[in-house]
């Protein structure tokens, strides 16, 4: 009878054990797959917004806060909710986030739970569970990942939604020095009591997109008499440095001197630049002259 029942344990015993390992195994797969499609989907929301005008760090931001159910009142939340598609993405991420976050806590307790066997203990699945987080987060990061999951979205958004698909951070070229920033205007600053004509920001390589007035009044591309004023924000598209500078600029001597130098080097900038693309435009003729020349000659000698 006893030797009956060691062999049935002898029998019994690995299979439980298998059953543990699994159980294990299942519920780390399951904690692991909601938070890759968490990160999916504030992927997804995040290209969503930047295509309905937001930045990229402020989609980011809205994106992951809707989906944490994390709130903020700023005034880029009220632009969100003002906004029909906006407010229909971060709707959709609210719900979907509620859910994420229950099932994962549901997955993290089974995964962390020890139904009795010794092979996986806690520590050994903290470490796999955190081996697999750090492998997530390094795939989320990587800037090839980024550029693949960014033409395979827009390629869904353009084929199976009505939504106007546009790479505003590319046609603006955000990425090469330049973006797009507000500038408050303070009795201090320079830029206070003069009009567009007498600023000449376009000088300094700067476009004054719209100002927004301490009334809440919008003027959308201002004209040359519009006038800047104290409390006003400026939304300014130009090198991320030169708004900087400008921001810092005071209302004295010291700030019309740096205004003529930003007008200065404005100006060398461009020439410079000019001399480049005609040197450019040479080099393309000089090429196609000699091109010319090699065919004429082998027909020649053919």
């Amino acid at each position: 009878m006893i030797r009956t029942r060691r062999a049935i344990n002898a029998v019994v015993k690995p299979v439980i054990e298998l059953k543990n390992i699994l159980f294990y195994m299942l519920s780390l797969i399951s904690l692991i797959l909601v938070i890759a499609l968490s990160l999916l989907v504030t992927k997804v929301a995040s290209i969503m917004l930047q295509h309905t005008g937001l930045s990229r760090p402020s989609a980011k931001f809205q994106a992951r806060s809707a989906f944490t159910g994390v709130g903020f009142t700023t005034s880029e939340a009220e632009s969100v909710v003002n906004h029909p598609v906006r407010r229909r993405i971060i709707l959709t991420l609210m719900l979907l986030g509620n859910a994420g976050i229950i099932t994962a806590v549901a997955s993290l307790m089974l995964t962390l739970w020890n139904p009795g066997q010794e092979n996986f203990g806690v520590g050994l699945r903290l470490l796999v569970l955190t081996g697999a987080i750090i492998l997530l987060w390094l795939i989320s990061h990587s800037k090839y990942f980024d550029q693949v999951m960014n033409r395979l979205i827009n390629f869904a958004l353009r084929r199976y939604t009505n939504l106007n698909v546009r790479d505003y951070s590319n046609l603006l070229k955000l990425a090469e020095g330049y973006g797009i920033g507000e500038l408050y205007i303070e009795k201090k600053d320079w830029l206070n009591g003069k009009t567009m004509i007498e600023a000449n920001l376009k000088g300094e390589g700067l476009n004054v997109l719209a100002i927004k007035r301490k009334n809440k009044d919008f003027v959308g591309t201002p004209e040359g008499t519009t006038t800047i004023m104290e409390g006003d924000t400026l939304i300014l598209y130009g090198k991320s440095e030169s708004i900087g500078r400008l921001d810092d600029r005071s209302n004295d001597i010291h700030g019309q001197i740096e205004h003529r130098a930003q007008l200065a080097k404005a100006k060398r900038e461009a020439e410079q630049k000019e001399m480049v693309e005609k040197m450019a435009a040479e080099k393309m003729r000089e090429n196609g002259n000699e091109s010319s020349k090699s065919q004429k000659a082998e027909k020649e000698n053919a």
